[in-house]
């Protein structure tokens, strides 16, 4: 049987939208200008929705964690409304994860709070390898999936190990970074970068993986040193 359409992995998320006026400095306070949105978001969900638009006779299986609980229910019950979404193998457990989002109207930068949930307990054995037929995985996000961040003495990263295992069934891999503060990047999305056919990336995120800086302190783009850190990659 000839392997078809994509599995999309890893974060499955529930977004509440708060329009703020202003981020205020600690001990202050802001006016939230309007009732919050809710939305579903994290790498599975956003992803595998839009494939599903692009293409709605594309296979699509979802590989991921969502909890027993309203916010679960929610979550599912959106992805439904698309026929090729396969959600066999979404395994329910725990709480669903969630991310408080802060909109500042004024600066347009968007501040994220977010609880990890089930996605943390998110592993290799939820990947049904004899039952996937597909020609890609596509996970992430790295730095957000807590037991997939896990050391691996063999690979580097328990990440590293499970996209090792995707391209010896020949199954073509992509990755997808979440952008956080900290010094994680290298230790972390280097080991999955060895074992990775397609790397989503912003230039935020590939300068703290490789060291090469991409932009300046005011936020200049720093377009010459991007060669260097794409050869670095």
């Amino acid at each position: 049987m000839n392997k078809k359409g994509i599995a999309v992995a890893g974060n499955m998320i529930v977004d509440m939208l708060y329009p703020i006026a202003g981020i205020p400095k600690p001990g202050e306070l802001t006016t939230i200008t309007e009732d919050a949105s809710k939305s579903i978001g994290g790498c599975l969900c956003n992803d595998i929705v839009d494939l599903a638009k692009l293409d709605p006779k594309l296979p699509l299986v979802a590989l991921g964690r969502t909890g027993n609980d309203e916010a679960g229910a929610y979550i599912m019950e959106q992805l439904k409304k698309h026929d090729n979404i396969d959600l066999q193998h979404v395994k329910i457990t725990g709480t669903t994860s969630f991310t408080l989002v802060m909109a500042d109207e004024i600066t347009k930068q968007r501040t994220f709070y977010h609880c990890r949930g089930g996605n943390a307990g998110f592993c290799e054995e939820d990947i049904p390898w004899d039952k996937l037929d597909v020609d890609m995985l596509h996970i992430g996000y790295i730095l957000l999936l807590d037991t997939l961040d896990e050391e691996d003495p063999e690979y580097g990263t328990k990440m590293a190990k499970l996209l090792a295992q995707a391209q010896k069934r020949g199954i073509k891999t992509s990755i997808d970074v979440v952008s956080e503060a900290g010094d994680r990047f290298r230790k972390l999305v280097c080991p999955a970068m060895r074992y990775t056919d397609y790397c989503i990336i912003n230039e935020v995120e590939a300068s703290a993986t490789t060291g090469v800086e991409l932009r300046t302190e005011d936020g200049k783009l720093l377009k010459d040193n991007m060669p260097a850190a794409l050869k670095k990659m």
